[in-house]
């Protein structure tokens, strides 16, 4: 079982990834919102906050729904061995 860390993973993609990947995996999804993910844990969190309360943490992937810079990208590739970035725009 992989331990898997998603960056706004409550809706939209992001949250049908987040269920399914829960299924299989430990799943942490960080969000501003209160959303419930079936078989994920939670940290509601702006997404510094959330940094700061993982620092020193390792994950097996990251998964990034809301990266709006370089310095973002940064910042989740200290937390996990394997980082994907996923964008609309």
């Amino acid at each position: 079982m992989s331990r898997i860390l998603i960056f706004g993973g409550t809706r939209f993609a992001g949250k049908r990834v987040a269920t399914d990947l829960a299924t299989r995996h430990d799943v942490l999804c960080v969000s501003r919102n209160e959303i419930e993910i079936p078989g994920a844990r939670r940290l509601v969190a702006q997404r510094e906050e959330g940094f700061a309360r993982l620092a020193g943490e390792k994950f097996d992937l990251v998964l990034d729904f809301i990266a709006f810079s370089g310095a973002d990208l940064a910042q989740c590739r200290a937390l996990g061995a394997r980082y994907i970035a996923i964008s609309t725009s």
